[in-house]
């Protein structure tokens, strides 16, 4: 377990550079963590059991019986376009990540699928697109790229100590709209 003996080893490197803060309750905090650690350890193992073990199920399954894939439908292209537009506009001030957060996606290639055409967020996630662009527009008329960047991911006293970046990533649009918008208002008095 070497986990268990580099957690031993720190904890007793800990002891040795600090003698005083050793005490009658170090002992039973010790074995503590070191029980905390064999914990995390043996679920770690257990869900990578788990892991191969649906592998190996899914494997035996013949392929009528495997999940299909859905088919993605065609986007239409007015949609396509505000996509791109959308995309265009808040890539380069957030990131593919924060962008792919906002828009609900497991992952940043989804950016592309969205770009060309391949594919489309769900509603609510356009929504929260649309309102990450809307806000984007509003501070970008005043502020430069790396003030409307640092808005977007800085804590906001208007939304009570929320990031608004966490905000449209979490919650629905329309619980949210009014504040943000207010916000970014100030922001871009």
């Amino acid at each position: 377990m070497d986990y268990r003996d580099s957690a031993i080893g720190a904890i007793n490197r800990g002891l040795f550079l600090a003698p005083e803060s050793v005490s009658d309750y170090a002992d039973p905090l010790v074995q503590q963590a070191l029980q905390n650690i064999d914990d995390i350890v043996e679920e770690a193992k257990a869900r990578k059991a788990a892991r191969i073990l649906h592998r190996h199920e899914a494997a035996k399954r013949s392929p009528q019986e495997r999940p299909q894939k859905q088919q993605r439908k065609p986007v239409s292209g007015a949609v396509a376009r505000e996509l791109r537009d959308i995309v265009g506009t808040i890539v380069p001030l957030l990131g593919r990540r924060y962008t792919a957060l906002i828009g609900g996606a497991g992952a940043t290639g989804t950016i592309a699928d969205w770009v060309a055409g391949k594919s489309v967020p769900t509603d609510e996630c356009m929504a929260r697109l649309r309102l990450a662009y809307r806000l984007a527009r509003t501070l970008g008329s005043r502020l430069d790229n790396t003030s409307v960047r640092r808005w977007f991911l800085a804590q906001n006293n208007m939304l009570n100590g929320e990031r608004p970046v966490s905000l449209l990533a979490l919650q629905g649009s329309a619980a949210i709209r009014d504040a943000v918008l207010n916000a970014a208002t100030a922001a871009n008095a």
